[in-house]
């Protein structure tokens, strides 16, 4: 790939502000911020103050240089930090494309990174991730994986891999000194325990999915059960209209509150019954959809009364009974035969303890085990789908390695290796670079 060439981007976010950043990355950096700057610039991670002259501006700011490889780029970087105008920031960048540097493409400082070796591609996906967190677990799995914990356990898979090919092959080169039944059982422990360690990560996969997009809750229930007055409980706000008139809400409406650190985003749906009007039941179509989406259902059912005709279009979903009213006379049995063993919680929209019993019963219901931020969680897709594979690789190699010969084993092998080395980046994996950086802003 092409790194010849020198790159400036505005690396703060577009719009007026107390300061801004442009960054040039590249071998010519420190020669086009020189010829704009009015001070010497003499050593690399000194701040300078000075004046940032173009045609338009005399603009009084600081200069800072990281040589390379002691940057973010790896490559000699430059940073202008000025007051944070629009009109600013893109007439520096302007000068400095009028000096030879090239606008940068998105993600491509983060990528030159990459190819730099200053962060692996796994780190590299974790970084956008960590910027974009809208929950502080989001963020503490994120920063895990950037420090470079995730990368490690890849590291050590793919070295223990190395170990059983490193077997194989001795079996292949000095046949007199060893047998391939003997290095089979020997490496054959190996591999499994190897499979069953890649297996237990990839299985952190449901619990990052959420975490990353948020646990998506949907509300449903009989018209007038109570459902968007649970909605504004849950979110502390009054978003949703409460009305005694069943059928107010016809259409999905959907805000987010965090628990425990983590997102939940919850859906309020249309009451579900047999109705004539075409708004009506057009809600109500929508409201059968979200159930399908949904991670968790939250059936609402009225305690004055327990009529309930939506059961068996959430039974194979998780899903709590969520007994609304319950500052209304009710009868605690008659609650009790229609959940039949059901996970059931009897509230009151307007009393604020028991909401948070029922965001406590949520939580616990969505997350059975303990989150650990202090261990990998696997957030991303690509990186799941790459486990799943090795896994495949190793689970073929053990069903086959008594019957097979080693040549055959050493194939799934390194086809395991190859999908592991996917994750990290070190691999054959040009062409998923671009999709993967296209991602980042502009700067980054």
């Amino acid at each position: 790939m092409e790194k010849e060439n020198t790159i400036v981007a505005v690396a703060t976010p577009i719009g007026s502000g107390g300061v801004g950043i442009v960054r040039l990355s590249g071998a010519d950096s420190l020669k086009i911020a020189q010829s704009m700057f009015d001070k010497k610039i003499v050593e690399a991670r000194h701040m300078y103050l000075g004046h940032i002259k173009t045609q338009l501006l005399d603009e009084h700011g600081f200069v800072v240089y990281f040589k390379a490889p002691h940057s973010y780029t790896g490559e000699d970087v430059v940073e202008f930090q000025v007051h944070g105008g629009v009109l600013i920031v893109n007439e520096i960048v302007r000068k400095c494309v009028e000096l030879g540097a090239e606008l940068a493409e998105r993600g491509e400082f983060t990528k030159r990174a990459f190819l730099n070796n200053k962060l692996s591609l796994n780190e590299a996906e974790s970084l956008m991730d960590y910027i974009n967190a809208q929950s502080s677990a989001e963020l503490k799995a994120s920063q895990n994986l950037l420090s470079g914990a995730f990368s490690r356990q890849i590291d050590a898979f793919m070295e223990k891999l190395k170990d059983c090919l490193a077997q194989i092959d001795v079996t292949f080169d000095y046949p007199e000194h060893d047998d391939e039944y003997r290095t089979a059982q020997e490496i054959k422990g190996d591999i499994a325990e190897l499979n069953e360690k890649i297996k237990q990560l990839s299985n952190t996969f449901n619990s990052g999915r959420l975490i990353k997009d948020g646990i998506n809750v949907c509300l449903v229930g009989a018209p007038n059960v109570g459902k968007s007055s649970i909605l504004n409980a849950l979110i502390n706000s009054d978003v949703a209209i409460v009305t005694d008139i069943a059928g107010t809400t016809t259409d999905t409406l959907t805000e987010s509150y965090v628990y425990k650190d983590v997102r939940f985003n919850i859906m309020d749906t249309a009451g579900i019954r047999e109705s004539d009007n075409l708004i009506e039941k057009m809600g109500i179509e929508r409201s059968l959809k979200n159930i399908e989406r949904a991670d968790i259902v939250l059936c609402i059912i009225d305690v004055t009364d327990l009529k309930c005709e939506i059961l068996n279009k959430i039974k194979d979903k998780k899903h709590i009974l969520v007994f609304n009213k319950s500052d209304l006379p009710f009868d605690e049995n008659a609650i009790k035969d229609i959940a039949q063993g059901d996970d059931y919680i009897v509230i009151s929209a307007k009393d604020n303890e028991q909401i948070e019993k029922l965001k406590e019963r949520i939580f616990n219901k969505v997350f059975a085990e303990k989150l650990d931020y202090n261990s990998s969680i696997v957030m991303n897709e690509r990186h799941y789908n790459l486990l799943n594979n090795a896994c495949k690789s190793l689970s073929r190699a053990l069903e086959n390695i008594d019957s097979v010969t080693l040549d055959c084993i050493a194939t799934d092998l390194m086809e395991a290796y190859g999908y592991l080395s996917q994750i990290t980046g070190y691999g054959d994996i040009e062409d998923i670079l671009d999709t993967i950086f296209s991602k980042f802003c502009l700067g980054k």
